[in-house]
């Protein structure tokens, strides 16, 4: 065994982590999911410790070490501490195996290849017989993986002299070797037997030099089953002879599960003179643990069971916690009444902290009810399972645990009875005083924590009903266009706390506080709007301003289509009065500039160098602010605010934009081809509203006005040669028919 090359490996379910032949290790090899590890195990394997074994050399021989770990190494289903490794030894490390074959000569024969495990086309093989390999999700890929998850191009095999290089091409999910993430732009020489992870697929590397078969084991076993007969017959006297430290720790480990552990720690300490005691010193040590544990653990666990006997439940519920059920270690001295005593331990413990904590559950009124439920119920369940069990210890426990269950089902059935009360908070509108009542009643039939609650309950609820009714005189407040006391109101809201005992309440007093502050923003708005329409005359005393009253008044509009200003001198255009009617309701210099550019958009700013009020100026902006109440009106919820004095208000401010619609309705149905159909289609494109008019009239009024001017333009560039009787008349026709602001216009007009 000495002379032949072993091979030894890590796998970790099926997939081989780590490989090396004996010949190659110079040095320990350390096991575990620790950094450091030579070996390093990965983090999914949870029953593996951080340094959990070694590989090392002893004697000559290559043997494996538990090198103190939580969970042991396991041959053939029994924990060794120390073993010489042979050929067809599998030895469990956590959920790894350690397997160790006899090696052979490497032969480099065929190709390297790559072998798809998962997927549809799990088992084909890829033979790597060119410089490089994509791997991607496009089917022009050497090696395809066709997944959503997998980038076009994401990793790249490069096959060289030294061996096969994988590189991560910065694939979208990454590329993984044995578990360990590449990083991008990095390389990693493949190892036979690597498994390469990438998205949800794996791939295995076979490297051409390792011979990929079956190993031979059963002819190994053949061997090994031959040669041990022939070994144990002379062994056979020799060991009966001269006992073993081996022997002793196996009699010293069969004492300990017959519970005779005086006679186990003699046999212990007898192993250390023994026959190859220094290759059991592990071992030894190992078992002398164990035995100390499992004597804690019988005396802890008597302990416990005379506490829970007696009634000492922090002294019970102590000694419980020292032997934890769950740590299997300190409860496998045998498999009979080790194991049983445990189940008892596990559920005495359960039940016990069960008991507890329901116990001081119920006697804080603050525990939601749906805990106490659960709670109730798993006790139930835990105490007739000790029942069944009939141990004496527990039959004190299991008295107080009935007792409490009962009370508990009280107390929850008096929580369901105040629950189906509290859910009619939300109805609407909620019978707030209903609901006190039948809670006072229940406060006045109960004891104790239920009433407790009830109490508590019924407080914020007073709280809420007055402050439902303060909301509602908001609102009325309100309607009465009081917005200054609502907007700078505080809401009396019960604390948060007190709400926090039922999601019902909870929920109430946060739809009461979004309430107030919707309606403390709605006050905010609407006296924000009523100022602006106060700016411009626009009261609840219900009279239409001047700026829109002239639009009506027919005597007003009559000067202004027949442009009266043109029948007086030309005024400065830094006149601080209008010039007539027509220059006070329209502007005369920026109406034109209005006018001459449609179809854009209108830019109050044109009106920025006139000195005095225009009335259609004023009325634009007044008209801007009425659709604002409008709109604010039309919001979800905001029609609630309309009534009384408010909706006085508005039914006011609606039939203003109704006569302002009939307005526009009338001025642009006027020809385009006259001026006073120019000026009319002017005004009300000016004041429209955004349905008022088509949208293609400032476009077809553009056209109208171009063709308009045409002749007026021909006129104002004959008048230069023109004759002086006939410069008259020219300057005349200009006048009569140019509109006020137009540039011809005002050139004819300064010489008149």
């Amino acid at each position: 065994m000495k002379n032949k090359r072993l091979a030894i490996r890590l796998e970790y379910k099926k997939n081989i982590l780590h490989e090396v032949t004996s010949d190659a290790l110079s040095e320990t090899l350390s096991i575990g999911r620790a950094p450091d590890c030579s070996w390093i195990i990965p983090v999914e394997d949870n029953l593996a410790s951080s340094h959990h074994a070694a590989v090392m050399l002893k004697n000559n021989r290559w043997c494996i070490c538990d090198t103190g770990s939580r969970n042991g190494i396991f041959i053939k289903g029994e924990r060794i501490s120390e073993r010489v490794l042979h050929i067809g030894d599998a030895i469990t490390i956590g959920d790894c195996l350690l397997i160790v074959e006899e090696a052979h000569a490497a032969a480099e024969t065929g190709s390297n290849r790559i072998q798809l495990l998962t997927g549809s086309e799990a088992g084909r093989i890829f033979h790597l017989e060119k410089r490089r390999y994509i791997i991607g999700s496009t089917p022009d890929c050497d090696i395809p993986l066709m997944n959503q998850l997998v980038s076009r191009k994401h990793a790249e095999i490069d096959v060289r002299a030294d061996g096969c290089w994988l590189n991560d091409c910065g694939g979208k999910n990454g590329t993984s070797v044995n578990g360990t993430k590449l990083k991008t732009g990095t390389e990693r020489l493949l190892k036979d037997s690597d498994i390469i992870s990438i998205a949800q697929f794996d791939l295995k590397f076979l490297d051409r030099s390792v011979r990929h078969s079956q190993s031979k084991l059963w002819n190994s076993l053949l061997v090994a089953s031959i040669t041990a007969i022939a070994v144990f017959s002379v062994y056979f006297v020799y060991v009966h002879l001269n006992p073993s430290a081996l022997d002793l720790l196996e009699q010293s480990r069969r004492a300990a599960a017959a519970r005779n552990f005086e006679y186990a720690e003699k046999l212990l300490a007898d192993s250390k003179t023994g026959r190859g005691a220094e290759d059991c010193s592990l071992r030894a040590s190992d078992l002398a643990r164990h035995i100390e544990s499992w004597k804690e653990t019988i005396r802890q666990w008597q302990i416990a069971q005379e506490n829970l006997a007696s009634g000492r439940w922090t002294d019970a519920a102590y000694a419980l916690g020292a032997i934890d059920a769950s740590r299997l270690e300190i409860w496998n001295w045998n498999d009979s009444d080790a194991m049983e005593s445990r189940k008892q331990a596990e559920l005495a413990k359960k039940l016990l902290d069960s008991f507890l904590t329901a116990g001081n559950a119920a006697a804080n009124d603050e525990t939601p009810f749906e805990k106490l439920k659960t709670l109730a119920a798993n006790l139930d369940s835990m105490l007739s399972e000790s029942i069944r069990l009939k141990l004496p210890c527990m039959e004190n426990l299991n008295k107080q645990t009935a007792k409490l269950v009962s009370e508990l089902k009280s107390d929850i059935s008096a929580n369901d009875r105040m629950e189906k009360i509290l859910l009619r908070l939300a109805e609407k509108p909620t019978p707030y005083q209903n609901i006190i009542t039948e809670l006072e009643e229940i406060i006045k039939n109960s004891r104790g924590v239920t009433r407790v609650r009830a109490e508590k309950l019924v407080l914020p609820i007073i709280a809420l009903k007055k402050s439902s009714h303060s909301l509602r005189e908001a609102i009325d407040r309100i309607a009465d266009m009081d917005f200054s006391t609502v907007a700078s109101a505080q809401l009396q809201l019960p604390p948060l706390e007190q709400c926090a005992l039922n999601p019902h309440i909870a929920t109430l007093r946060r739809e009461q506080s979004d309430i107030h502050s919707k309606l403390a923003s709605a006050a905010s708005r609407l006296n924000h709007l009523c100022s602006a329409l106060r700016e411009y005359n626009i009261t609840e005393k219900g009279e239409t301003p001047s700026q829109i009253v002239c639009f009506f008044d027919p005597a007003v509009m009559k000067n202004v289509f027949a442009c009266d200003v043109l029948g007086k001198k030309l005024p400065s255009r830094a006149r601080r009065a209008p010039a007539g009617d027509y220059d006070r309701v329209l502007g005369m210099e920026p109406f034109y500039d209005f006018l001459y550019s449609l179809p854009m958009d209108f830019d109050p700013a044109i009106y920025d160098d006139i000195a005095f009020p225009v009335e259609i100026l004023r009325a634009k902006q007044t008209f801007r602010r009425l659709e604002d109440l409008s709109s604010f009106a039309a919001q979800d919820g905001n029609l609630i605010f309309f009534r009384g004095k408010l909706g006085g208000f508005k039914r006011f401010t609606d039939e203003l934009l109704q006569k302002r619609s009939a307005l526009v309705k009338d001025f642009a149905g006027q020809s385009l081809e006259t001026r006073e159909g120019l000026i009319a289609n002017g005004i009300a494109i000016f004041l429209a509203g955004k349905r008022d008019i088509p949208e293609s009239l400032p476009e077809k009024y553009m056209n109208a006005m171009k063709k308009y001017r045409l002749p007026l333009v021909k006129l104002s560039s004959d008048f230069s040669t023109a004759s002086p009787a006939r410069a008259i008349e020219i300057r005349d026709e200009i006048l009569r028919r140019g509109i006020p602001g137009d540039p011809v216009v005002k050139k004819m007009w300064s010489k008149r």
